[in-house]
């Protein structure tokens, strides 16, 4: 049919989408019993998602997707997700680490400042000493990294303290068949970034030996970076991983999963020519009465648009990760590193600026929501800013181009973090990995990074709980959190980068994590020192 183009349907929780599909999957304009926002017609399936029973893709015109929308069984029916709006959260830095040391022996200083309870100006400001000690290890734990794939070349890192790696490459296509691209764990080249340099670093932050805290835990990759060799159901994939285990009958429990999401949508404002213009900014739902312009640095900074690009949120994906987590799965997701104050629909994660949007030239009057979570989000995620590794005179502070907000639940450190990464990673940074002559560290920074620190420690309180919900996590976090972040003073700040504001900043709770205790396989030495050892 003339105008057709990709739609996806999604229904409401709770409502199969086999329901809508055998409406239009026929001719029913003769048949009085069927909604009349469903289309007459027989309408083509673009992609049946054999695995989802809340979506499936369709051939519908404009004109058909806006009144099938107004279906009451339906959550939405929206166009696929943009690929080229996908990014991962990272920034390339050059220092190393919190104290400043730039050689091959400094390790992630996240593992020193998280199991502080009170900050120490000292430390901070002059690198941490003495010994990371731990009482647990995250066996028992699977941790997933959905990223753009993991270094599948026996990098040390992945080793358990006895040699043997952690890193299973599962054949994701005994899942679901035909998910899984043949070069999924082939150290190549990705569509926009080398394979597995950004998943390799996050894997190590959250379940490394040396530089993560889940040191016994089973490691899993899926790739969403990648081309054709992307996992094409990547959400799908893990949910029914998961909801396929056994059960433990020594814990009574399945073993837990826990997902680490450095990644997510973001856009950029109109900067005129084949980028439109801005022609309306709805700010707090008040038409702000703006003349049409291009954006430039500090346009719209007093509507809560204070960097050039923002997040984006695509309720298909949302629905898909809400699946995710329904079905058991923790979801660790970084906040993103574009300024903004992100806010989530529903309390305790909702604001005025939710449902704040502007126009574009190019889209006429649709609107783009830009403090709105990035895509993947669901009510259950975790959802982590970064923490600077510099300081506000005496403060710790968020670092300037993170994402804040009211959907924010922790603050983690992710400045100039030092982890693995991948042989082909190009990374300005790397470095060999101690003791090897084919394998790689690299020290970057972004909320990507923060990320894992909260997954790592999410498989380490799943391994004493592994029966543990994503909210009881999330009390667990907040409980034990401190706070010494720089607060603006004011309600509303968008210009003061590295600063809290009361209204619209990120929740001051800085990671802690309570149970370090001494352990006969530690690390040695102070905050430079990578080697495993017994702690004296």
């Amino acid at each position: 049919m003339a105008g057709e183009k990709e739609y996806i349907v999604v229904t409401k929780k709770g409502i199969d989408v086999a329901e809508i599909e055998q409406e239009l999957g026929r001719d029913t304009s003769s048949d009085a019993s069927v909604s009349a926002n469903v289309p007459g017609r027989t309408v083509d399936v673009a992609y049946a998602k054999k695995h989802n029973n809340r979506m499936t893709h369709y051939m519908l015109t404009d004109a058909e997707a806006a009144e099938l929308s107004k279906d009451p069984r339906i959550h939405i029916v929206e166009g696929k997700p943009d690929p080229a709006n996908k990014e991962l959260y990272q920034t390339q830095i050059g220092q190393f680490d919190r104290s400043g040391v730039n050689d091959q022996d400094a390790v992630n200083w996240g593992l020193k400042r998280h199991i502080l309870k009170e900050y120490d100006l000292a430390a901070a400001t002059n690198g941490y000493t003495g010994n990371y000690t731990y009482a647990l290890d995250g066996t028992g734990v699977d941790v997933v990294i959905q990223d753009d794939g993991v270094d599948p070349t026996g990098h040390p890192e992945w080793e358990d303290a006895n040699g043997t790696t952690r890193f299973i490459q599962l054949d994701w296509n005994t899942i679901i068949p035909g998910t899984m691209g043949t070069n999924h764990y082939t150290n190549i080249t990705g569509d926009s970034q080398p394979a597995g340099e950004h998943g390799s670093h996050c894997c190590g932050i959250a379940a490394g030996k040396t530089y993560g805290w889940a040191k016994n835990s089973k490691i899993y990759s899926v790739r969403v970076f990648g081309g054709a060799e992307e996992v094409s159901e990547p959400f799908d994939v893990i949910r029914l991983f998961h909801e396929q285990k056994p059960i433990d009958p020594v814990t009574g429990f399945k073993r837990p999963t826990i997902v680490n999401q450095s990644w997510g949508y973001g856009y950029y404002y109109p900067l005129g020519g084949g980028f439109g213009q801005v022609t309306s900014i709805f700010y707090k739902g008040v038409d702000q009465g703006i003349v049409t312009q291009n954006w430039t640095s500090g346009t719209f900074t007093q509507y809560g648009c204070p960097n050039n690009k923002h997040p984006i949120s695509y309720s298909s994906v949302n629905t898909e990760q809400e699946q995710l987590t329904d079905s058991g799965v923790i979801c660790v997701n970084a906040a993103g590193n574009g300024y903004h104050p992100i806010s989530g629909p529903n309390a305790p994660y909702n604001s005025d600026i939710y449902d704040s949007y502007y126009t574009n030239s190019l889209y006429g009057v649709t609107p783009i929501y830009y403090n709105q979570a990035g895509s993947p989000i669901s009510d259950d995620t975790i959802v982590v800013a970064n923490l600077d590794q510099g300081l506000f005179g005496t403060e710790e502070m968020i670092r300037n181009d993170s994402e804040r907000g009211p959907r924010i639940d922790i603050i983690a450190a992710g400045d100039d973090i030092t982890s693995a990464t991948s042989q082909v990673s190009t990374y300005g940074s790397k470095q060999l990995y101690p003791g090897s002559a084919s394998h790689y560290i690299a020290r970057i920074g972004g909320t990507s990074m923060a990320s894992p620190q909260i997954c790592g420690i999410g498989a380490l309180w799943l391994q004493a709980n592994p029966g543990g919900t994503a909210q009881q996590f999330k009390d667990f976090l907040a409980i034990h959190s401190t706070a010494n972040c720089y607060d603006s003073g004011t309600d509303e700040d968008f210009n003061a980068f590295n600063a809290i504001p009361r209204r619209y900043g990120a929740p001051n709770k800085i990671l802690h994590w309570p149970y370090s205790s001494p352990n006969p396989w530690g690390f040695k030495g102070s905050s430079g020192s990578s080697t495993p050892g017994i702690n004296t």
